[in-house]
Formats: structure tokens, C-alpha cells, sequence
């Protein structure tokens, strides 16, 4: 019997196998010398599948010829299926005989002793791997699995963690998984030590790291606990403290972290020399400019004598990046060399600009919108293709997309185009919230007793972009239907519309208020916006429109004085036009969930009579909303509604 080895055993045992072929020849002279002629498949070994699974996977049809190369090719395909332990290829006369030792079945998985990481996120792990109920067990993925999860738990700051398995055989083929996770305690900051300062107190500089000691709110912070990137992290925020206050040859020669021997305890020390403390004396332009040095110098803000702080000379340095990035040299390369003036506290700044070559757009294009208009989404975007890319307006067309009340991220990408090095791609990845609600509420209070309220609001009607909201809400006091349609591009240089269209009926009776009258209302307006800063970071619009008001009130059989005295005055009905102007500030980072920035939205509205027995009166009314980051994702933010209004002409 000739024998084919598997794997990588096969081109280590040719010589014999040729041997083996050769006494094949020497018995039977019809077969080659390397290939032996097969007209059946017998499978061996299998007992959890059928055998036309192995032969699935072989894709083979006798007769057919076989060779040591397309035998290790058979044995490669069985392995990758992932069925089996063992495989081995042997050959009898005129058949192939495939004996093969499968994998057991994974009956059972079960996950124990986690609380950091949750099971549900464990056990997804798992299923990805492939050891999950019914799944083959491969003990080379469990291990690797098992690694994994330990360097992530570590990332994590539980240095004292550990996770193992308990494979429990069942049968010959079938075994139960057990995941036991010993989390221990986390490694948290004891002790930070900082050695070789002089002009800053430790104190001082402890508040500029990224960790600290455990204390009052550190168990929201997190910033107590340790990992080597934090550790990183902190390195350079104090390298860069020093540097900002012009200690440009400041040195941190050695960060080190002391772990306690149950590693639930660290102690840090950064070793540092300062240098000397650097003013400027002046700055030199060099290279290739393209944009005149006189322009160049307005962006540089760096005035002789100034403290030489690293946060200015990044700022000039970007500045400079950024206008040749507006005139299509998207790869400028500017370098701050500084040059220090000997036996001084004095330096001079040599800017060196490699501007490169001027690139245009090839394409445009948005990945991720799946319910989206491609239109919608490229209305947003003032650069045109084929023509010379514009690093400003790329970047304000991500902002302008991020701000969009339908998109939870934007990322852009600039891509050369192969064999056009003056050619480049901008592409869009998008992922888009959902922009359909359904709202059902129910509500109860002491004076307006149960209320219900309907709502759908679709903010990206049928992928264009606009919104459209029909709303209604009940209570004993009032109802009230409501019915918006907003356009932000209802003309091409981006003017908007709001259409909005509501009626309602008030009733103080059912509010246990007053029983004097009942009041039914109708209106509508329509508001346009028109852009007047498109800016990176902030976008502000001017809103004029138009509105009607028509009010009519019922009085009842006992109704109160006071109502008796106001109708007679003014009358049951009421028509007025309102008239209303304001302005709008948008500086968030997005509209989804923001990290930064602020809304604001000023308004005047001015209700005139139609009618002599009408009203005529003003109402101003500001909405603000702030955002700031504060640690690790929490987001501080502050709202102010403000809103005043009064009779004109004394009413």
C-alpha cells in the first residue's frame, strides 16, 4: 500500500514515495511513475456525518488521476473545513481510501465568573470563533480565544485576571465548554512620583496627566486605573506641558510602573531633566512657498520676544497647512526646525515648506447611505469635481454632513488615484441613524389629568433629506394637531422652508382652570432660512417669515368677569399675521450624541391685527444649548430657554 502523508510531511518523504512508485511500476506496469489512476472513493472514520459530506468537501468525481501535489491539495480543503482532527490518504488498488477523525460537537457553552465584560459580549466573542453549541471544537482556536481575552482584560487594568476552559468529554464525539474567568482586582494608581522638576511643583504637574491616585470620583473617571497606554499617555502630556510653557529640551529619560505582587497596585515615576525656558527670537521662511512670504507671515503668529510655546508653533504650522490645503496642495510637508542660539535662553524657527504638488478631485463619493439620496448628501459638499481640491471646503462638507439630524458618523478619506499622481478621491463614510419616529405617550398630572400624544416624524422623508412630522396630543385642557414640513434646500444656494400647519381647542374647564369660555385655534406660517456663515466650525442662518393666527373664543352661560371685560375690549375673535425674524448659531461637532459646541437660536415674533378687535403684541424668546467634554465620553451640558413678551401700544 502506497501512503500520501499529509501536509507538509509530503515533500519531505518524496524520495520514498517515489521508491514505493517505482516497485508500483515494477508490479503494475501501467501506472506512472508519479500518479496512480483512482475509480473509487472509500471514506473512513466518519460517525456524526454521513460520508458524502467528506466527498462534498473532496469535489471529486472517479476516475480521476492522483498526484503527491493534488494529494496535499485534497488534504489542505478537509483541514479548512474545520471537521476533522485527523486526516491521512492511503491508497489500495484502483482506490483512494480517505480516513478521517472528526472534530467533536460542542453540545454545551457556558461562560462563569465575569462581571467586567458581560456575557452576552463573551459569548458573541465565541460564536465568531466558531465555539458555540453545535459548533466543531478546535482546541488551537479555544487557545488562541483564551489569549485574547487575557490581553484584553489586562487592557482593562486587571492585571490579576485569568481565563481558562474546562472541556468536559460527553462522548467520543461530543464535548461540553466551560469559560472560567478569574477577574480579580483591578491594578489601580497608588502613587505617582515625578523626579527632577524645579520650576513646576509636582502637584502642578500631576494635574496635567491623564491618571491619578484613587479618590472621590474616580470611580466615574476611571482615571485611577492603569494601563501601559495611559502610562504613554501621560508621558507625553507632561512632555508636552513643558513644551508649551518653552521648555523646548525638556527630556523624560525614564516612565516606570511598580505592580505590587497581587497586581492590584501600581506605583508610577517619570524621571525628567527641564532645560532651559526659550523665548523667540525671530523666524526664517524656507523652500518652496508657492503662496507669497508675505502671506505666509500673516499666518504665523509668533511675535520676537515671545515665550516659544509648542501650542503657537503648532497653530502657525497648521495655519500654513491649511492655506496651501485650499489651493489644492493637499501633501505640504511644513517642518519647524529650532535653531538655539548659544549661551542664551534664545531661539530662531526655521520653517521649511515642501508643498508638494497640486492635486484635483477625481470623484466624490458616500459609502454607508443606504436610505439617503446620493443628492442629498452632495448638496453639502462645494467642492466640484475635476477641479482643484480644496482641503477647506472638503472638510466643512464632513462638518456640514455631521450636522445633519439623520447621521450618527462621518468620516472622509483622501485616496490617490493609481498612476495620476495628481489626482485624488474624496470618500465619504457615512452611518446614518434612524430617521423615521413613532412615538406614542401617555402622561397624568394634577392639572390636566391623563394625556396622550401621537407622533411620526420622519427627518429624512423618503431619502431627501427633508422632514416631515404629523403630531397630536390630548389631555382635558387642550388638544392639539400639528403638521411640519421642513426643506433645508428648497432652492440650490441652499435657502430652507419650514411649512408648518396646526389647530387646536382649548377648554380651562377640564383643567378644573376657569369655565368661562373655550378657545379654538388655527394657523400656519411659513419660515425661510438663508445661510450666512458656512464655516468649518460654525453655521449661522437668518430666518424671515410669515404666519397667520385665528383664535376664536366661546364663552360659556356663567362665564367670569374678567373674560366679560376682555371680550368687550377686544372681542371673541381674533386674526393676526405674524410676522418673525431671527438668527441661528450651530458650532456642535455633530447633531447626534455631540462632544462640543453650541446652538443657539434668537427670535422676535410680532402678531398684527388683521382685524380692529384683534391683538397686537411682540414676543422675543433665545434657546441655547452647550456641550462639553469632560472624561472618558462624559459630556457636560447646560440649556437656557429664555422667553419675554407684551402688549404694543399699551394693550
Amino acid at each position: 500500500m502506497i501512503s500520501f502523508l499529509r501536509n507538509k510531511q509530503v515533500k519531505r518523504k518524496l524520495f520514498a514515495l517515489s521508491c514505493l512508485c517505482f516497485v508500483a511500476v515494477l508490479i503494475i506496469p501501467a501506472f506512472a511513475l508519479d500518479s496512480w489512476p483512482i475509480k473509487r472513493l472509500k471514506v473512513l472514520g466518519v460517525k456524526t456525518m454521513p460520508s458524502t459530506t467528506v466527498l462534498h468537501y473532496l469535489a471529486l468525481q472517479p476516475p480521476f488521476t492522483i498526484t503527491p501535489t493534488k494529494a496535499t491539495f485534497l488534504l489542505k480543503k478537509l483541514y479548512h473545513s474545520g471537521l476533522f482532527a485527523d486526516i491521512n490518504l492511503s491508497y489500495l488498488p484502483n482506490t483512494l481510501v480517505v480516513q478521517v477523525s472528526e472534530r467533536p460537537i460542542i453540545v454545551s457553552c457556558k461562560i462563569s465568573g465575569n462581571t467586567a465584560i458581560a456575557t452576552d459580549k463573551l459569548t458573541t466573542i465565541l460564536n465568531e470563533a466558531g465555539l458555540a453549541e453545535g459548533q466543531r471544537y478546535d482546541a488551537a482556536i479555544l487557545t488562541g480565544v483564551i489569549n485574547g481575552l487575557n490581553t484584553y482584560y489586562r487592557s482593562l487594568g486587571y492585571y490579576s485576571a485569568s481565563v481558562n476552559s474546562q472541556i468536559k468529554q460527553i462522548s467520543s464525539e461530543r464535548v461540553a465548554l466551560t469559560l472560567i474567568v478569574h477577574e480579580g482586582q483591578i491594578a489601580k494608581i497608588n502613587k505617582i512620583q515625578i523626579i527632577g522638576n524645579h520650576q513646576f511643583s509636582e502637584r502642578t504637574l500631576i494635574k496635567q496627566l491623564p491618571i491619578s491616585t484613587s479618590g472621590l470620583f474616580t470611580f466615574l473617571t476611571q482615571t485611577d486605573r492603569y494601563t501601559p497606554d495611559k502610562l504613554t499617555a501621560s508621558s507625553d502630556s507632561l512632555s508636552n506641558f513643558y513644551l508649551n510653557h518653552g521648555y523646548l529640551q525638556v527630556n523624560i529619560s525614564h516612565v516606570t510602573a511598580k505592580m505590587n505582587e497581587a497586581k492590584t497596585s501600581v506605583a508610577v515615576s517619570f524621571t525628567l531633566s527641564e532645560g532651559k525656558q526659550y523665548y523667540l527670537a525671530y523666524y526664517k521662511l524656507r523652500g518652496q512657498h508657492i503662496i507669497a512670504n508675505k502671506v505666509l507671515e500673516g499666518l504665523i503668529k509668533l511675535p520676537a520676544g515671545m515665550l516659544c510655546a509648542r501650542q503657537a508653533i503648532v497653530a502657525s504650522e497648521q495655519a500654513i497647512t491649511d492655506e496651501f490645503g485650499k489651493q489644492g496642495y493637499l501633501y505640504v510637508t511644513v517642518a519647524v526646525i529650532p535653531h538655539f542660539i548659544a549661551n542664551t535662553n534664545k531661539v530662531w524657527l526655521e520653517f521649511v515648506i515642501k508643498p508638494g504638488h497640486q492635486v484635483y478631485v477625481n470623484h466624490i463619493a458616500f459609502v454607508g447611505n443606504h436610505r439617503t439620496n446620493d443628492q442629498a448628501l452632495r448638496r453639502e459638499s462645494q467642492q466640484f469635481e475635476s477641479s482643484i481640491a480644496d482641503l477647506s471646503l472638503l472638510n466643512t462638507a464632513k462638518h456640514h454632513l455631521s450636522l445633519l439630524p439623520f447621521m450618527k458618523d462621518v468620516q472622509m478619506n483622501i485616496a490617490p488615484v493609481t498612476d495620476h499622481d495628481d489626482l485624488v478621491n474624496v470618500i465619504y463614510t457615512i452611518t446614518e441613524d434612524s430617521s423615521a419616529q413613532a412615538s406614542i405617550t401617555a402622561s397624568y398630572s394634577m392639572t390636566d389629568g391623563f394625556g396622550l400624544g401621537l407622533g411620526l416624524n420622519q427627518k429624512n422623508f423618503f431619502g431627501t433629506g427633508n422632514a416631515l412630522g404629523v403630531n397630536f396630543n390630548e389631555n382635558r385642557y387642550e388638544k392639539y394637531y400639528n403638521i411640519s414640513y421642513s426643506e433645508p434646500y428648497y432652492t440650490i444656494g441652499g435657502v430652507s422652508r419650514d411649512v408648518n400647519i396646526y389647530v387646536s381647542r382649548v377648554n380651562p374647564a377640564g383643567a378644573n382652570l376657569t369655565n368661562s369660555y373655550t378657545s379654538n385655534d388655527f394657523g400656519g406660517s411659513v419660515v425661510y432660512g438663508v445661510p450666512l456663515n458656512k464655516a468649518i466650525t460654525v453655521i449661522q442662518r437668518a430666518y424671515v417669515g410669515l404666519g397667520y393666527e385665528n383664535i376664536l373664543l366661546h364663552l360659556t352661560n356663567n362665564p367670569s368677569k374678567q373674560i366679560i371685560a376682555f371680550v368687550a375690549q377686544h372681542g371673541r375673535h381674533f386674526a393676526q399675521l405674524n410676522l418673525r425674524a431671527g438668527i441661528t448659531s450651530d458650532s456642535r461637532d455633530k447633531a447626534i450624541f455631540p462632544n462640543s459646541g453650541i446652538v443657539q437660536k434668537t427670535f422676535v415674533d410680532w402678531f398684527l391685527p388683521l382685524a380692529s378687535s384683534s391683538l397686537n403684541y411682540y414676543q422675543l424668546s433665545y434657546d441655547g444649548k452647550t456641550y462639553y467634554p469632560i472624561v472618558n465620553g462624559f459630556i457636560a451640558t447646560a440649556h437656557a430657554a429664555l422667553t419675554y413678551g407684551n402688549g404694543v401700544s399699551g394693550i
